[in-house]
């Protein structure tokens, strides 16, 4: 039954997220489950964060963390926390109303899986760039659910607190984000737990998109990537030739942009059709940033 299910502690890592907190915030007020806590942990914001957060009262707990980075500012939270379950989710983002209820019914049906992770999707939005995005739906994990490697996120899961009193916490050192693909090696290596993916638990990333996310996006993906080959290589990727095989794409890409603008001009392409070329080949421009400043990154250390 509903009332038998755990206390929960949800936590919401956020940095400048005036524009987003108070969605997310409402959305988890209103979900179906019988006790949670809700607890904010502003990352150190410079905007009205954290003005919104306390004009909630006693609804929401506020902490606060200097040390840049969700890692620290979700350990924070975890640490903080009195519940045995602590499920986390994206200031930037807000949950169906049965999200956490599905969550943690999924969790506790089986003592072997120590996680649950959940299903985001992205608000289409209205700009070019908004629909590009939603339209790639990047948090789908589905791709690569029959791989031995899935790059599971931190913005829409629950996990048994033990967990991390067992394998530590998210490497808040080394990492300011993507934290998650090691923290999961640490997880998958020093204990008997597994994860489950739970589609039915969804939440959705309000709408965005523009040329500097993108190419921000890019960085952050291949820089924390090469550096999981490292830390944990059992959920490494394939960076051989790396630089030779984005520099394609992005060639295909710029000869794929023009056969879909002359088309557009005869009425038979869509002018998203036409831009995603672009987007995506911003995405790899910071692929391979990243890639070059993860290289100096490993040489420094070295």
């Amino acid at each position: 039954m509903m009332n038998d299910l755990p206390f929960v502690s949800i936590i919401i890592a956020a940095y400048n997220a005036e524009r987003t907190i108070r969605r997310c915030l409402d959305s988890l007020l209103a979900q179906n489950y019988p006790d949670h806590e809700i607890i904010v942990v502003d990352n150190g914001s410079t905007d009205r964060t954290a003005d919104i957060v306390k004009s909630y009262g006693g609804k929401v707990i506020y902490l606060f963390e200097p040390k840049k980075g969700w890692p620290a500012a979700r350990n924070k939270g975890i640490k903080f926390s009195r519940a045995p379950i602590v499920a986390n989710i994206d200031s930037d983002c807000f949950a169906e109303k049965t999200w956490l209820r599905t969550l943690v019914e999924e969790l506790i049906k089986d003592p072997r899986i120590g996680g649950v992770v959940g299903r985001t999707k992205v608000e289409e939005g209205r700009t070019l760039a908004e629909r590009y995005y939603a339209q790639s739906d990047p948090f789908n994990f589905e791709r690569y659910l029959n791989s031995p490697i899935v790059p599971w996120g931190g913005g829409n899961n629950a996990y048994w607190k033990e967990v991390f009193e067992k394998v530590g916490y998210y490497d808040a050192e080394n990492y300011t984000s993507g934290a998650d693909a090691e923290f999961h090696y640490r997880m998958k290596t020093k204990t008997n737990y597994g994860i489950k993916y739970v589609p039915e638990a969804c939440i959705y990333h309000v709408a965005r998109g523009s040329i500097k996310e993108f190419f921000k996006q890019g960085i952050k993906y291949t820089h924390d990537g090469v550096l999981n080959q490292i830390r944990c290589p059992s959920f490494g990727r394939d960076y051989d030739h790396y630089l030779l095989r984005k520099t394609k794409v992005i060639m295909i890409n710029l000869v794929g942009f023009w056969y879909r603008l002359l088309k557009l001009t005869i009425g038979r392409e869509t002018e998203l059709r036409v831009v995603e070329p672009l987007f995506d080949t911003v995405t790899l421009m910071g692929n391979i940033y990243g890639y070059f400043k993860a290289q100096m990154a490993i040489s420094k250390k070295d």
